[in-house]
């Protein structure tokens, strides 16, 4: 027995009655099945099979790194497009909440990533592009996004 338990104009929900329990998700017209069938999670967890795990909104975070120096440089959001052009092309791609579309890591600026390794974390919603960046990878010209530290007076340049 199938019954609709949800419903926005970008998601529907869909639970299937059987044991184990499935559900499907249709979001910005893609279908996502998840399953807590225990052979479903032992392959996620464990497995050789990339099976990523998306957000509510078709989402997973990427945290680029350094691949010589391991300096974190930047956090963003992929979505299957971006992570697919990703692996096309050696070049990071990313999906850009602000402008609603695919775009590609220095497009306009010249400062690409170049992904040399991506690590995926143990259920497969986040990972960490390795990269070797082509100038800065900041929009404001800083090395990495992450050049202030805080502590118990506020925020100070990282490394002081």
């Amino acid at each position: 027995m199938t019954r609709v338990v949800g419903f926005c104009p970008q998601s529907v929900v869909i639970v299937q009655q059987s044991k184990p329990w499935t559900f499907r998700r249709h979001i910005s017209g893609k279908d996502r099945t998840i399953s807590n069938n225990q052979s479903d999670v032992a392959d996620r967890e464990q497995g050789r099979a990339f099976m990523p795990k998306f957000d509510d909104s078709g989402l997973l975070s990427a945290v680029v790194q350094h691949a010589q120096t391991m300096q974190i440089l930047m956090v963003a959001f992929m979505d299957r497009e971006a992570l697919e052009k990703t692996r096309q092309t050696g070049f990071a791609h990313f999906h850009s909440r602000s402008r609603g579309r695919l775009w590609m890591k220095g497009e306009s600026s010249g400062h690409v990533l170049e992904v040399q390794d991506i690590l995926v974390d143990c259920d497969q919603d986040a990972i960490v592009l390795k990269a070797l960046p082509k100038g800065p990878t900041c929009h404001t010209g800083a090395t990495s996004c992450f050049y202030r530290s805080l502590d118990e007076n506020g925020l100070h340049p990282a490394g002081e």
